[in-house]
């Protein structure tokens, strides 16, 4: 499973598979700690907002409503969320 592409990752996430879901995110968590982390510049905030992140992917592929392809690509979409997540907690 873990040789698969994201958008299959999340074909199978849509159907309920947990398992795919944790490839997901242990393939892109260092990514989106990293991304946010340049944004506040601080570890807890980060760490929390990593989470919050992954929270609103899980929700979002479970209500089909998520759509992050850009060009086709999961992983092109993706800095969408926790750059939008860090912006919200920075400014409000």
């Amino acid at each position: 499973m873990g040789s698969m592409t994201d958008e299959q990752l999340v074909d199978l996430i849509r159907q309920g598979d947990d398992a795919a879901y944790r490839i997901l995110m242990e393939r892109y968590q260092d990514y989106v700690y990293t991304l946010i982390y340049r944004m506040v510049e601080h570890r807890e905030t980060a760490e929390d907002l990593t989470q919050e992140v992954f929270l609103k992917l899980s929700r979002g592929f479970a209500a089909e409503d998520l759509d992050l392809s850009v060009n086709g690509q999961f992983s092109d979409g993706l800095p969408q969320i926790p750059e939008a997540q860090a912006l919200r907690s920075h400014h409000g």
